[in-house]
């Protein structure tokens, strides 16, 4: 078993497993991307069945003793089994039945009368003859869970209380079948004798019923809960019936719904016999603190996937006996605390994907002190240091027991430093998707190591040549998009006998082997893309009879596929020769082959499409020169498995393949810019899966029906366009609420746009658009004049609809503008008529409208001018009137052709003026007779005003001029005033608080004081504008502690700033510090800037460049005590502590008068 397994269940595949199955290396680098949270929940659960038997094993159970009717522990022996049940249970059992729903017959053996010998699932006391055990639990891998004709091997239906009929029962086992939508019974809770319940990740919903607190003998009990892409969920409601399981000893509730249940792990510390604890993906509460910590039993506890935003409660590292603890998918602010070392059995630590921008502090050295950890998984967290700072952390204890190390994505940097060869049980080793660099060094020997990913970082250097000799039991290497360079020889696998998976793509690799090169056996996985393996087909991968995967896209082969390549290998199921410029044809089948994904996309090959196996998943043909029809058999054995489908960009014809949609599992269906013609089938309404549909560019004809719609409700993105499709345009597209993309152009549709479109959900949202979609793909959408690729997860696929160039009349409909999603309206070269509703404002984030060559009329909406996003705009050809917006977004529109051909137009940017005679042309409210009168009124009222202001100004200006001693004495008062205003606000700055808003006055403020003759005597500096871009920092960090009393924080901030000016000067930024005095220095506890020895001089190299930008980032973090740290060792005077409260007003003064470097 993988090093990695431990992280993610009992018993999962190999990292090499796990990168083949969650990554293909091609055209994209990952083949599962939106499935990556199933991934790991499988991982988990996929050995349900060994699961179930590994804690059957620790607790010393094997089985149901048939002769008592209690679990059977070890050594014990077993009678002979009883071949007739009691005739009231077989009754109960029978009509179980009937309230089961069963179209697979998994239940066929249920009849006679010896149910406890024959029957399914059914096992009953040898001493009693009463039953004690019905596992009906589901044989299909939950990975296929959502795959329709897999559903139809699972029970589902009701069930009914009849089952209450066995009052023995001790093990009830329905979980992983298809109970969707109904609740848990709350008469489960009546079975006395019950010691083992698992109706995990069977489709239950609604609360948990309370009554299962009645259970008191229950030993193991698992509800887990929600696959990703369902919407049902089982909740808690209060968790005061757990504390009643006083037998409990492993507890799953994975994705139960634990929000309606704060005090769980109250109910959960007063089980003194718990063992293991499974809670991830709860919305959990975590109390920070426990009356008393009663877990005293307690080895796993998985709190994973919960968005816990909080401190670690310092009362897990009280649990002395934990062995697995996994906190990973959460926002804790905090890293792990030293407190670490209390947990001294502590074998696995997952603590991966704790994004928050405050734990960036690194890990504590007494994690080297966990002397029986074998995995440690920090992936996913803003580290933020160098890797050379653990080496005193895994010099302790560790490196002796640490197996598997997982720090990828830890925004780590540096080179590769030696202590990871001092790690002497090492055999697994991610640092994947960080910022290392410098060479793979070639001395570090690591006998044990046998899994090593260092991809997705910025390496650079050549492979070493001696990687056998360095790791001798290497099975995996992947260094992935770095930047390394050289050829690569058969000398660099010399003494990599046991190596299974090997990827170097995307780096600048020279592949020259001998083609009587003879690859290890091992290999299974290979992946050389983006290097040169070319121009001829290499011959030595004909010897590599146990490969899985062949991945070698953009690989420069310009040659045929030799006849040998698709019969190699017999397990060979992934291939990806993408990119490429191979020739020829495929074979005429390839039906005998193993294949799950093939990927052949942008070559030449020609010829008709081959026939595929059964086993196909992804097949991306595009870009190619096929050409000829698609056979009616060519995708009838594909049904079950084919999730994804690129035949785009060849020359294919005839009619839409309707048996292609024989299946369920069909994710995108890309068929577009070929030649295919005819009407669009019914049979496409049986894509249920659907979630991309292109057929843009090719020659269909005909109205589309509407029923076609009814079964494509995943539907995100449909493209038509430029077809010949006739008719209106189906309502019934408004029902699809996950659609994003509706592009229709180039058509003869004709009739109105449909109001319904103003239902889209996705477009207006109200709606999570995500599902269960294998997209690896991209989606053209016309936006701004030109077609741009958009990657089609919900994040990137824009909210686009384009009915542009149709025959289509009426109005726009108004329900167009509740879709406050939408980026891109194309609605031109059509016959509509009317206004733009003046409602267009509600599309903030429109950015592209096209209404040209339309009959529109009227005024453009005043209100367009909040469309702030509106980048891209087209009103020629058209009617309408008035004058051109002119405030707002219009203000950037200086392109007359976008109005161009509306004769009644005028204004900016036109040249045609509007007549200030004209009725204004505003949408402006219409006015009464009564509101005419109070417009007057206030007129009147506003010229009195002025004309008494005026009057009075002048009498007082009078008085002045003709009394001299009134004069003086007024304006003495006027510059007492002033001086007194600017001393309180220069010495004061505590009564600005009052009068100011930091954020709003601190440019504004600096600027107006710096210009004051008073403040630059005294800085003593004669060059404001280079004294205020030093500065400015300094009096906005001092605003903003006198403001928000954060004075710890402005202090470290005002020592940032002058430290960064200080240490790394600019062309004249010498000058500038040593124009402050000696005396201001002082006061911001620096060293004085005025003194040679140190102020280097502009061409010297900056020191600690990048322990400065880290320190100014961990201040604009607001993360004081990282920061404190880090000023700690970068300069020797003191520096204010997290506990005290320091100011720039209380200033410490330096012990050195300069740094010591």
């Amino acid at each position: 078993m993988s090093p990695f397994g431990e992280v993610f269940g009992q018993a999962p595949p190999s990292l090499a497993d796990y990168l083949t199955r969650t990554s293909l290396v091609g055209a994209v680098d990952d083949l599962l991307t939106d499935q990556s949270k199933l991934i790991t929940t499988l991982h988990e659960n996929l050995q349900l069945a060994q699961l179930r038997k590994q804690n059957q094993a620790n607790s010393g159970w094997t089985n149901l003793d048939v002769c008592t009717g209690d679990l059977q522990q070890e050594g014990q022996k077993q009678d002979q089994v009883v071949e007739v049940c009691k005739e009231d249970e077989r009754k109960a059992l029978l009509d179980f039945k009937q309230g089961l729903h069963d179209p697979y017959g998994f239940l066929s053996s249920w009849t006679g009368n010896n149910c406890c010998t024959s029957w399914k699932g059914v096992q009953c006391s040898t001493r009693t003859g009463h039953v004690v055990q019905l596992d009906l639990h589901s044989q299909v891998p939950l990975y296929d869970y959502n795959d329709n004709p897999i559903r139809s091997q699972r029970l589902g239906g009701e069930i009914r209380p009849s089952l209450l009929g066995l009052r023995h029962l001790r093990y009830l086992d329905l979980s992983m079948n298809y109970f969707v939508g109904i609740h848990i019974p709350a008469f489960i809770g009546s079975f006395r004798s019950l010691q083992y319940l698992d109706l995990s990740y069977s489709g239950f919903s609604g609360a948990i019923p309370h009554q299962l607190g009645n259970l008191t003998n229950l030993s193991y009990l698992d509800l887990s809960d929600e696959i990703f892409g369902f919407g049902w969920r089982l909740h808690i409601v209060g968790s005061h019936w757990l504390s009643n399981l006083v037998s409990i000893r492993y507890l799953y509730l994975n994705g139960v719904d634990l929000s309606k249940a704060p005090n769980i792990i109250h109910s959960l510390n007063m089980l003194q016999w718990i063992s293991e604890i499974r809670l991830s993906d709860c919305k959990l509460n975590l109390p920070l603190s426990l009356p008393r910590v009663n877990f005293t039993s307690l080895y796993l506890l998985d709190l994973a996937d919960n968005n816990i935003n909080s401190t670690i409660p310092f009362w897990l590292f009280e649990l002395s006996r934990l062995q697995y603890l996994y906190m990973g998918d959460n926002r804790f602010s905090n890293l792990i605390p030293p407190t670490i070392s209390n947990l001294t059995y502590l074998k696995t630590l997952s603590f991966k994907n704790n994004i928050n921008s405050n734990n960036g502090c690194g890990i504590p050295k007494t994690l080297g002190d966990l002397c029986m950890l074998t995995t440690l998984d920090l992936s996913g967290n803003n580290v933020s240091v160098e890797l050379s700072e653990f080496g005193e952390t895994f010099s302790g204890c560790i490196n002796m027991s640490l197996e598997t190390l997982i720090l990828s994505n830890a925004n780590l940097f540096g080179h590769l430093p030696e202590w990871l060869g001092n790690l002497k049980s090492v055999k697994s080793i991610d640092l994947s998707f960080n910022s290392l660099y410098g060479p793979i060094p070639d001395y570090q020997l690591v006998p044990s190591l046998q899994e090593l990913d260092l991809s997705y970082n910025t390496l650079n250097g050549t492979l070493p040549e001696n990687l056998g000799q360095l790791f001798p039991k290497l099975i995996l290497l992947s260094v992935r998009n770095n930047k390394l360079v050289g050829v690569v020889t058969e000398t660099h696998f010399v003494d990599l006998t046991n190596i299974e998976y090997l990827d170097v793509s995307s780096n600048a690799f020279i592949f020259n082997i001998s083609s009587n090169w003879v690859p290890p056996s091992s290999l299974e996985e290979i992946l050389t893309g983006s290097c040169q393996m070319g121009p001829s087909f290499p011959t030595w991968v004909q010897k590599l009879e146990n490969l899985f995967t062949i991945s070698m896209f953009e690989a420069g082969i310009s040659d045929v596929i030799p006849d040998w390549f698709w019969n190699f290998s017999l397990k060979l199921q992934i291939v990806d020769l993408s990119h490429n410029d191979i020739k020829g044809r495929l074979p005429h089948s390839l039906e005998h082959l193993n294949l799950s994904h093939v990927i052949l996309s942008h070559n030449h090959f020609e010829g008709p499409i081959p026939l595929f196996p059964s086993t196909i998943e992804i097949l991306k043909l595009e870009n190619n020169s096929f050409s000829g029809i698609i056979l009616a058999c060519w995708n009838q054995s594909l049904q079950t498995k084919l999730t994804i489908v690129d035949l785009s960009y060849n020359s294919l014809s005839g009619d839409f393949p309707a048996s292609i949609c024989g299946g369920y599992s069909l994710d995108v269906l890309h068929l577009n810019n070929n030649n295919f013609s005819g009407e669009l089938p019914l049979q496409l309404r049986n894509c249920q899966s659907l979630g991309i549909l292109d057929l843009g560019y090719n020659k269909f004809n005909g109205s589309i029906s509407t029923l076609l719609w009814d079964g494509l409700l995943h539907l995100e993105a449909l493209r038509l366009r430029s077809n010949l499709l006739i008719g209106n345009i189906p309502p019934q597209l408004g029902n699809l609420n996950f659609l994003r993309v509706i592009d229709l152009a180039h058509n003869h549709f004709s009739g109105e746009i449909p109001i319904t479109f103003g239902n889209l959900k996705a477009m207006k949202g109200f709606l999570d658009t995500s599902h269960d979609i294998d997209h690896f793909n991209t989606f053209e959408v016309e936006m701004k004049g030109r077609e741009l690729w958009y990657g089609v997860e919900e994040s990137s696929l824009p909210m686009a609809i384009d009915l542009s160039d149709n025959d289509l009349s009426g109005e726009i409909p108004k329900e167009l503008t509740n879709l406050i999603g939408l980026r891109s309206l194309h609605l031109s070269k059509n016959h509509l008529t009317g206004k733009i509703p003046e409602s267009i404002s509600q599309l903030r984030w429109l950015e592209s409208l096209d209404l040209s060559m339309n009959n529109l009329s009227g005024m453009i909406p005043e209100s367009m001018a909040l469309l702030t996003s509106l980048s891209d705009l087209n009103l020629s050809f058209n009617k309408f009137s008035g004058k051109i917006p002119s405030g707002g977004q219009f203000q950037t529109f200086i392109n007359s052709s976008i109005y161009s051909n509306n004769s009644n137009l005028c204004g900016f940017p036109l040249d045609v003026k509007c007549h200030e005679n004209k009725p204004s042309q505003s949408p402006t409210l219409q006015i009464g007779e009564e509101d005419v009168t109070e417009v007057d009124e206030r007129k009147w009222l506003y010229l009195s005003m002025g004309i008494g202001f005026a009057s009075g100004l002048w009498a007082f200006c009078s008085a002045l001029i003709l009394n001299k001693r009134w004069c003086f004495t007024y304006f003495q008062l006027l510059d007492n005033a002033f001086d007194w205003i600017y001393v309180v606000t220069v010495v004061n700055f505590n009564k600005i608080k009052t009068t100011c808003l930091i954020y709003s006055i601190v440019d504004e403020y600096v600027q107006e004081i710096l210009h004051k003759e008073h403040f630059v005597e005294l800085l003593d500096a004669p060059h404001v504008e280079e004294i205020a871009s030093i500065l400015t920092p300094t009096l906005e960090g001092f605003l903003w502690s006198k403001l928000m009393d954060y004075g710890r924080k402005v202090a470290v901030a005002i020592k940032v700033t002058f430290l960064e000016a200080y240490e790394q000067p600019s062309a004249g930024g010498e000058d500038k510090v040593k124009e402050l005095n000696d005396e201001f220095c002082s006061e911001l506890s620096l060293p004085s800037a005025t003194k040679p020895a140190s102020s280097p001089s502009p061409s010297t190299p900056p020191k600690h460049r990048s322990e400065i930008h880290e320190l100014w980032a961990k201040v604009r973090q607001a993360d004081l005590g990282c920061a404190l740290d880090i000023l700690a060792r970068l300069v020797p005077y003191p520096v204010p502590s997290p506990s005290a409260s320091t100011s720039p007003s209380s200033p410490h003064p330096p012990t050195n008068s300069a740094p010591s470097d």
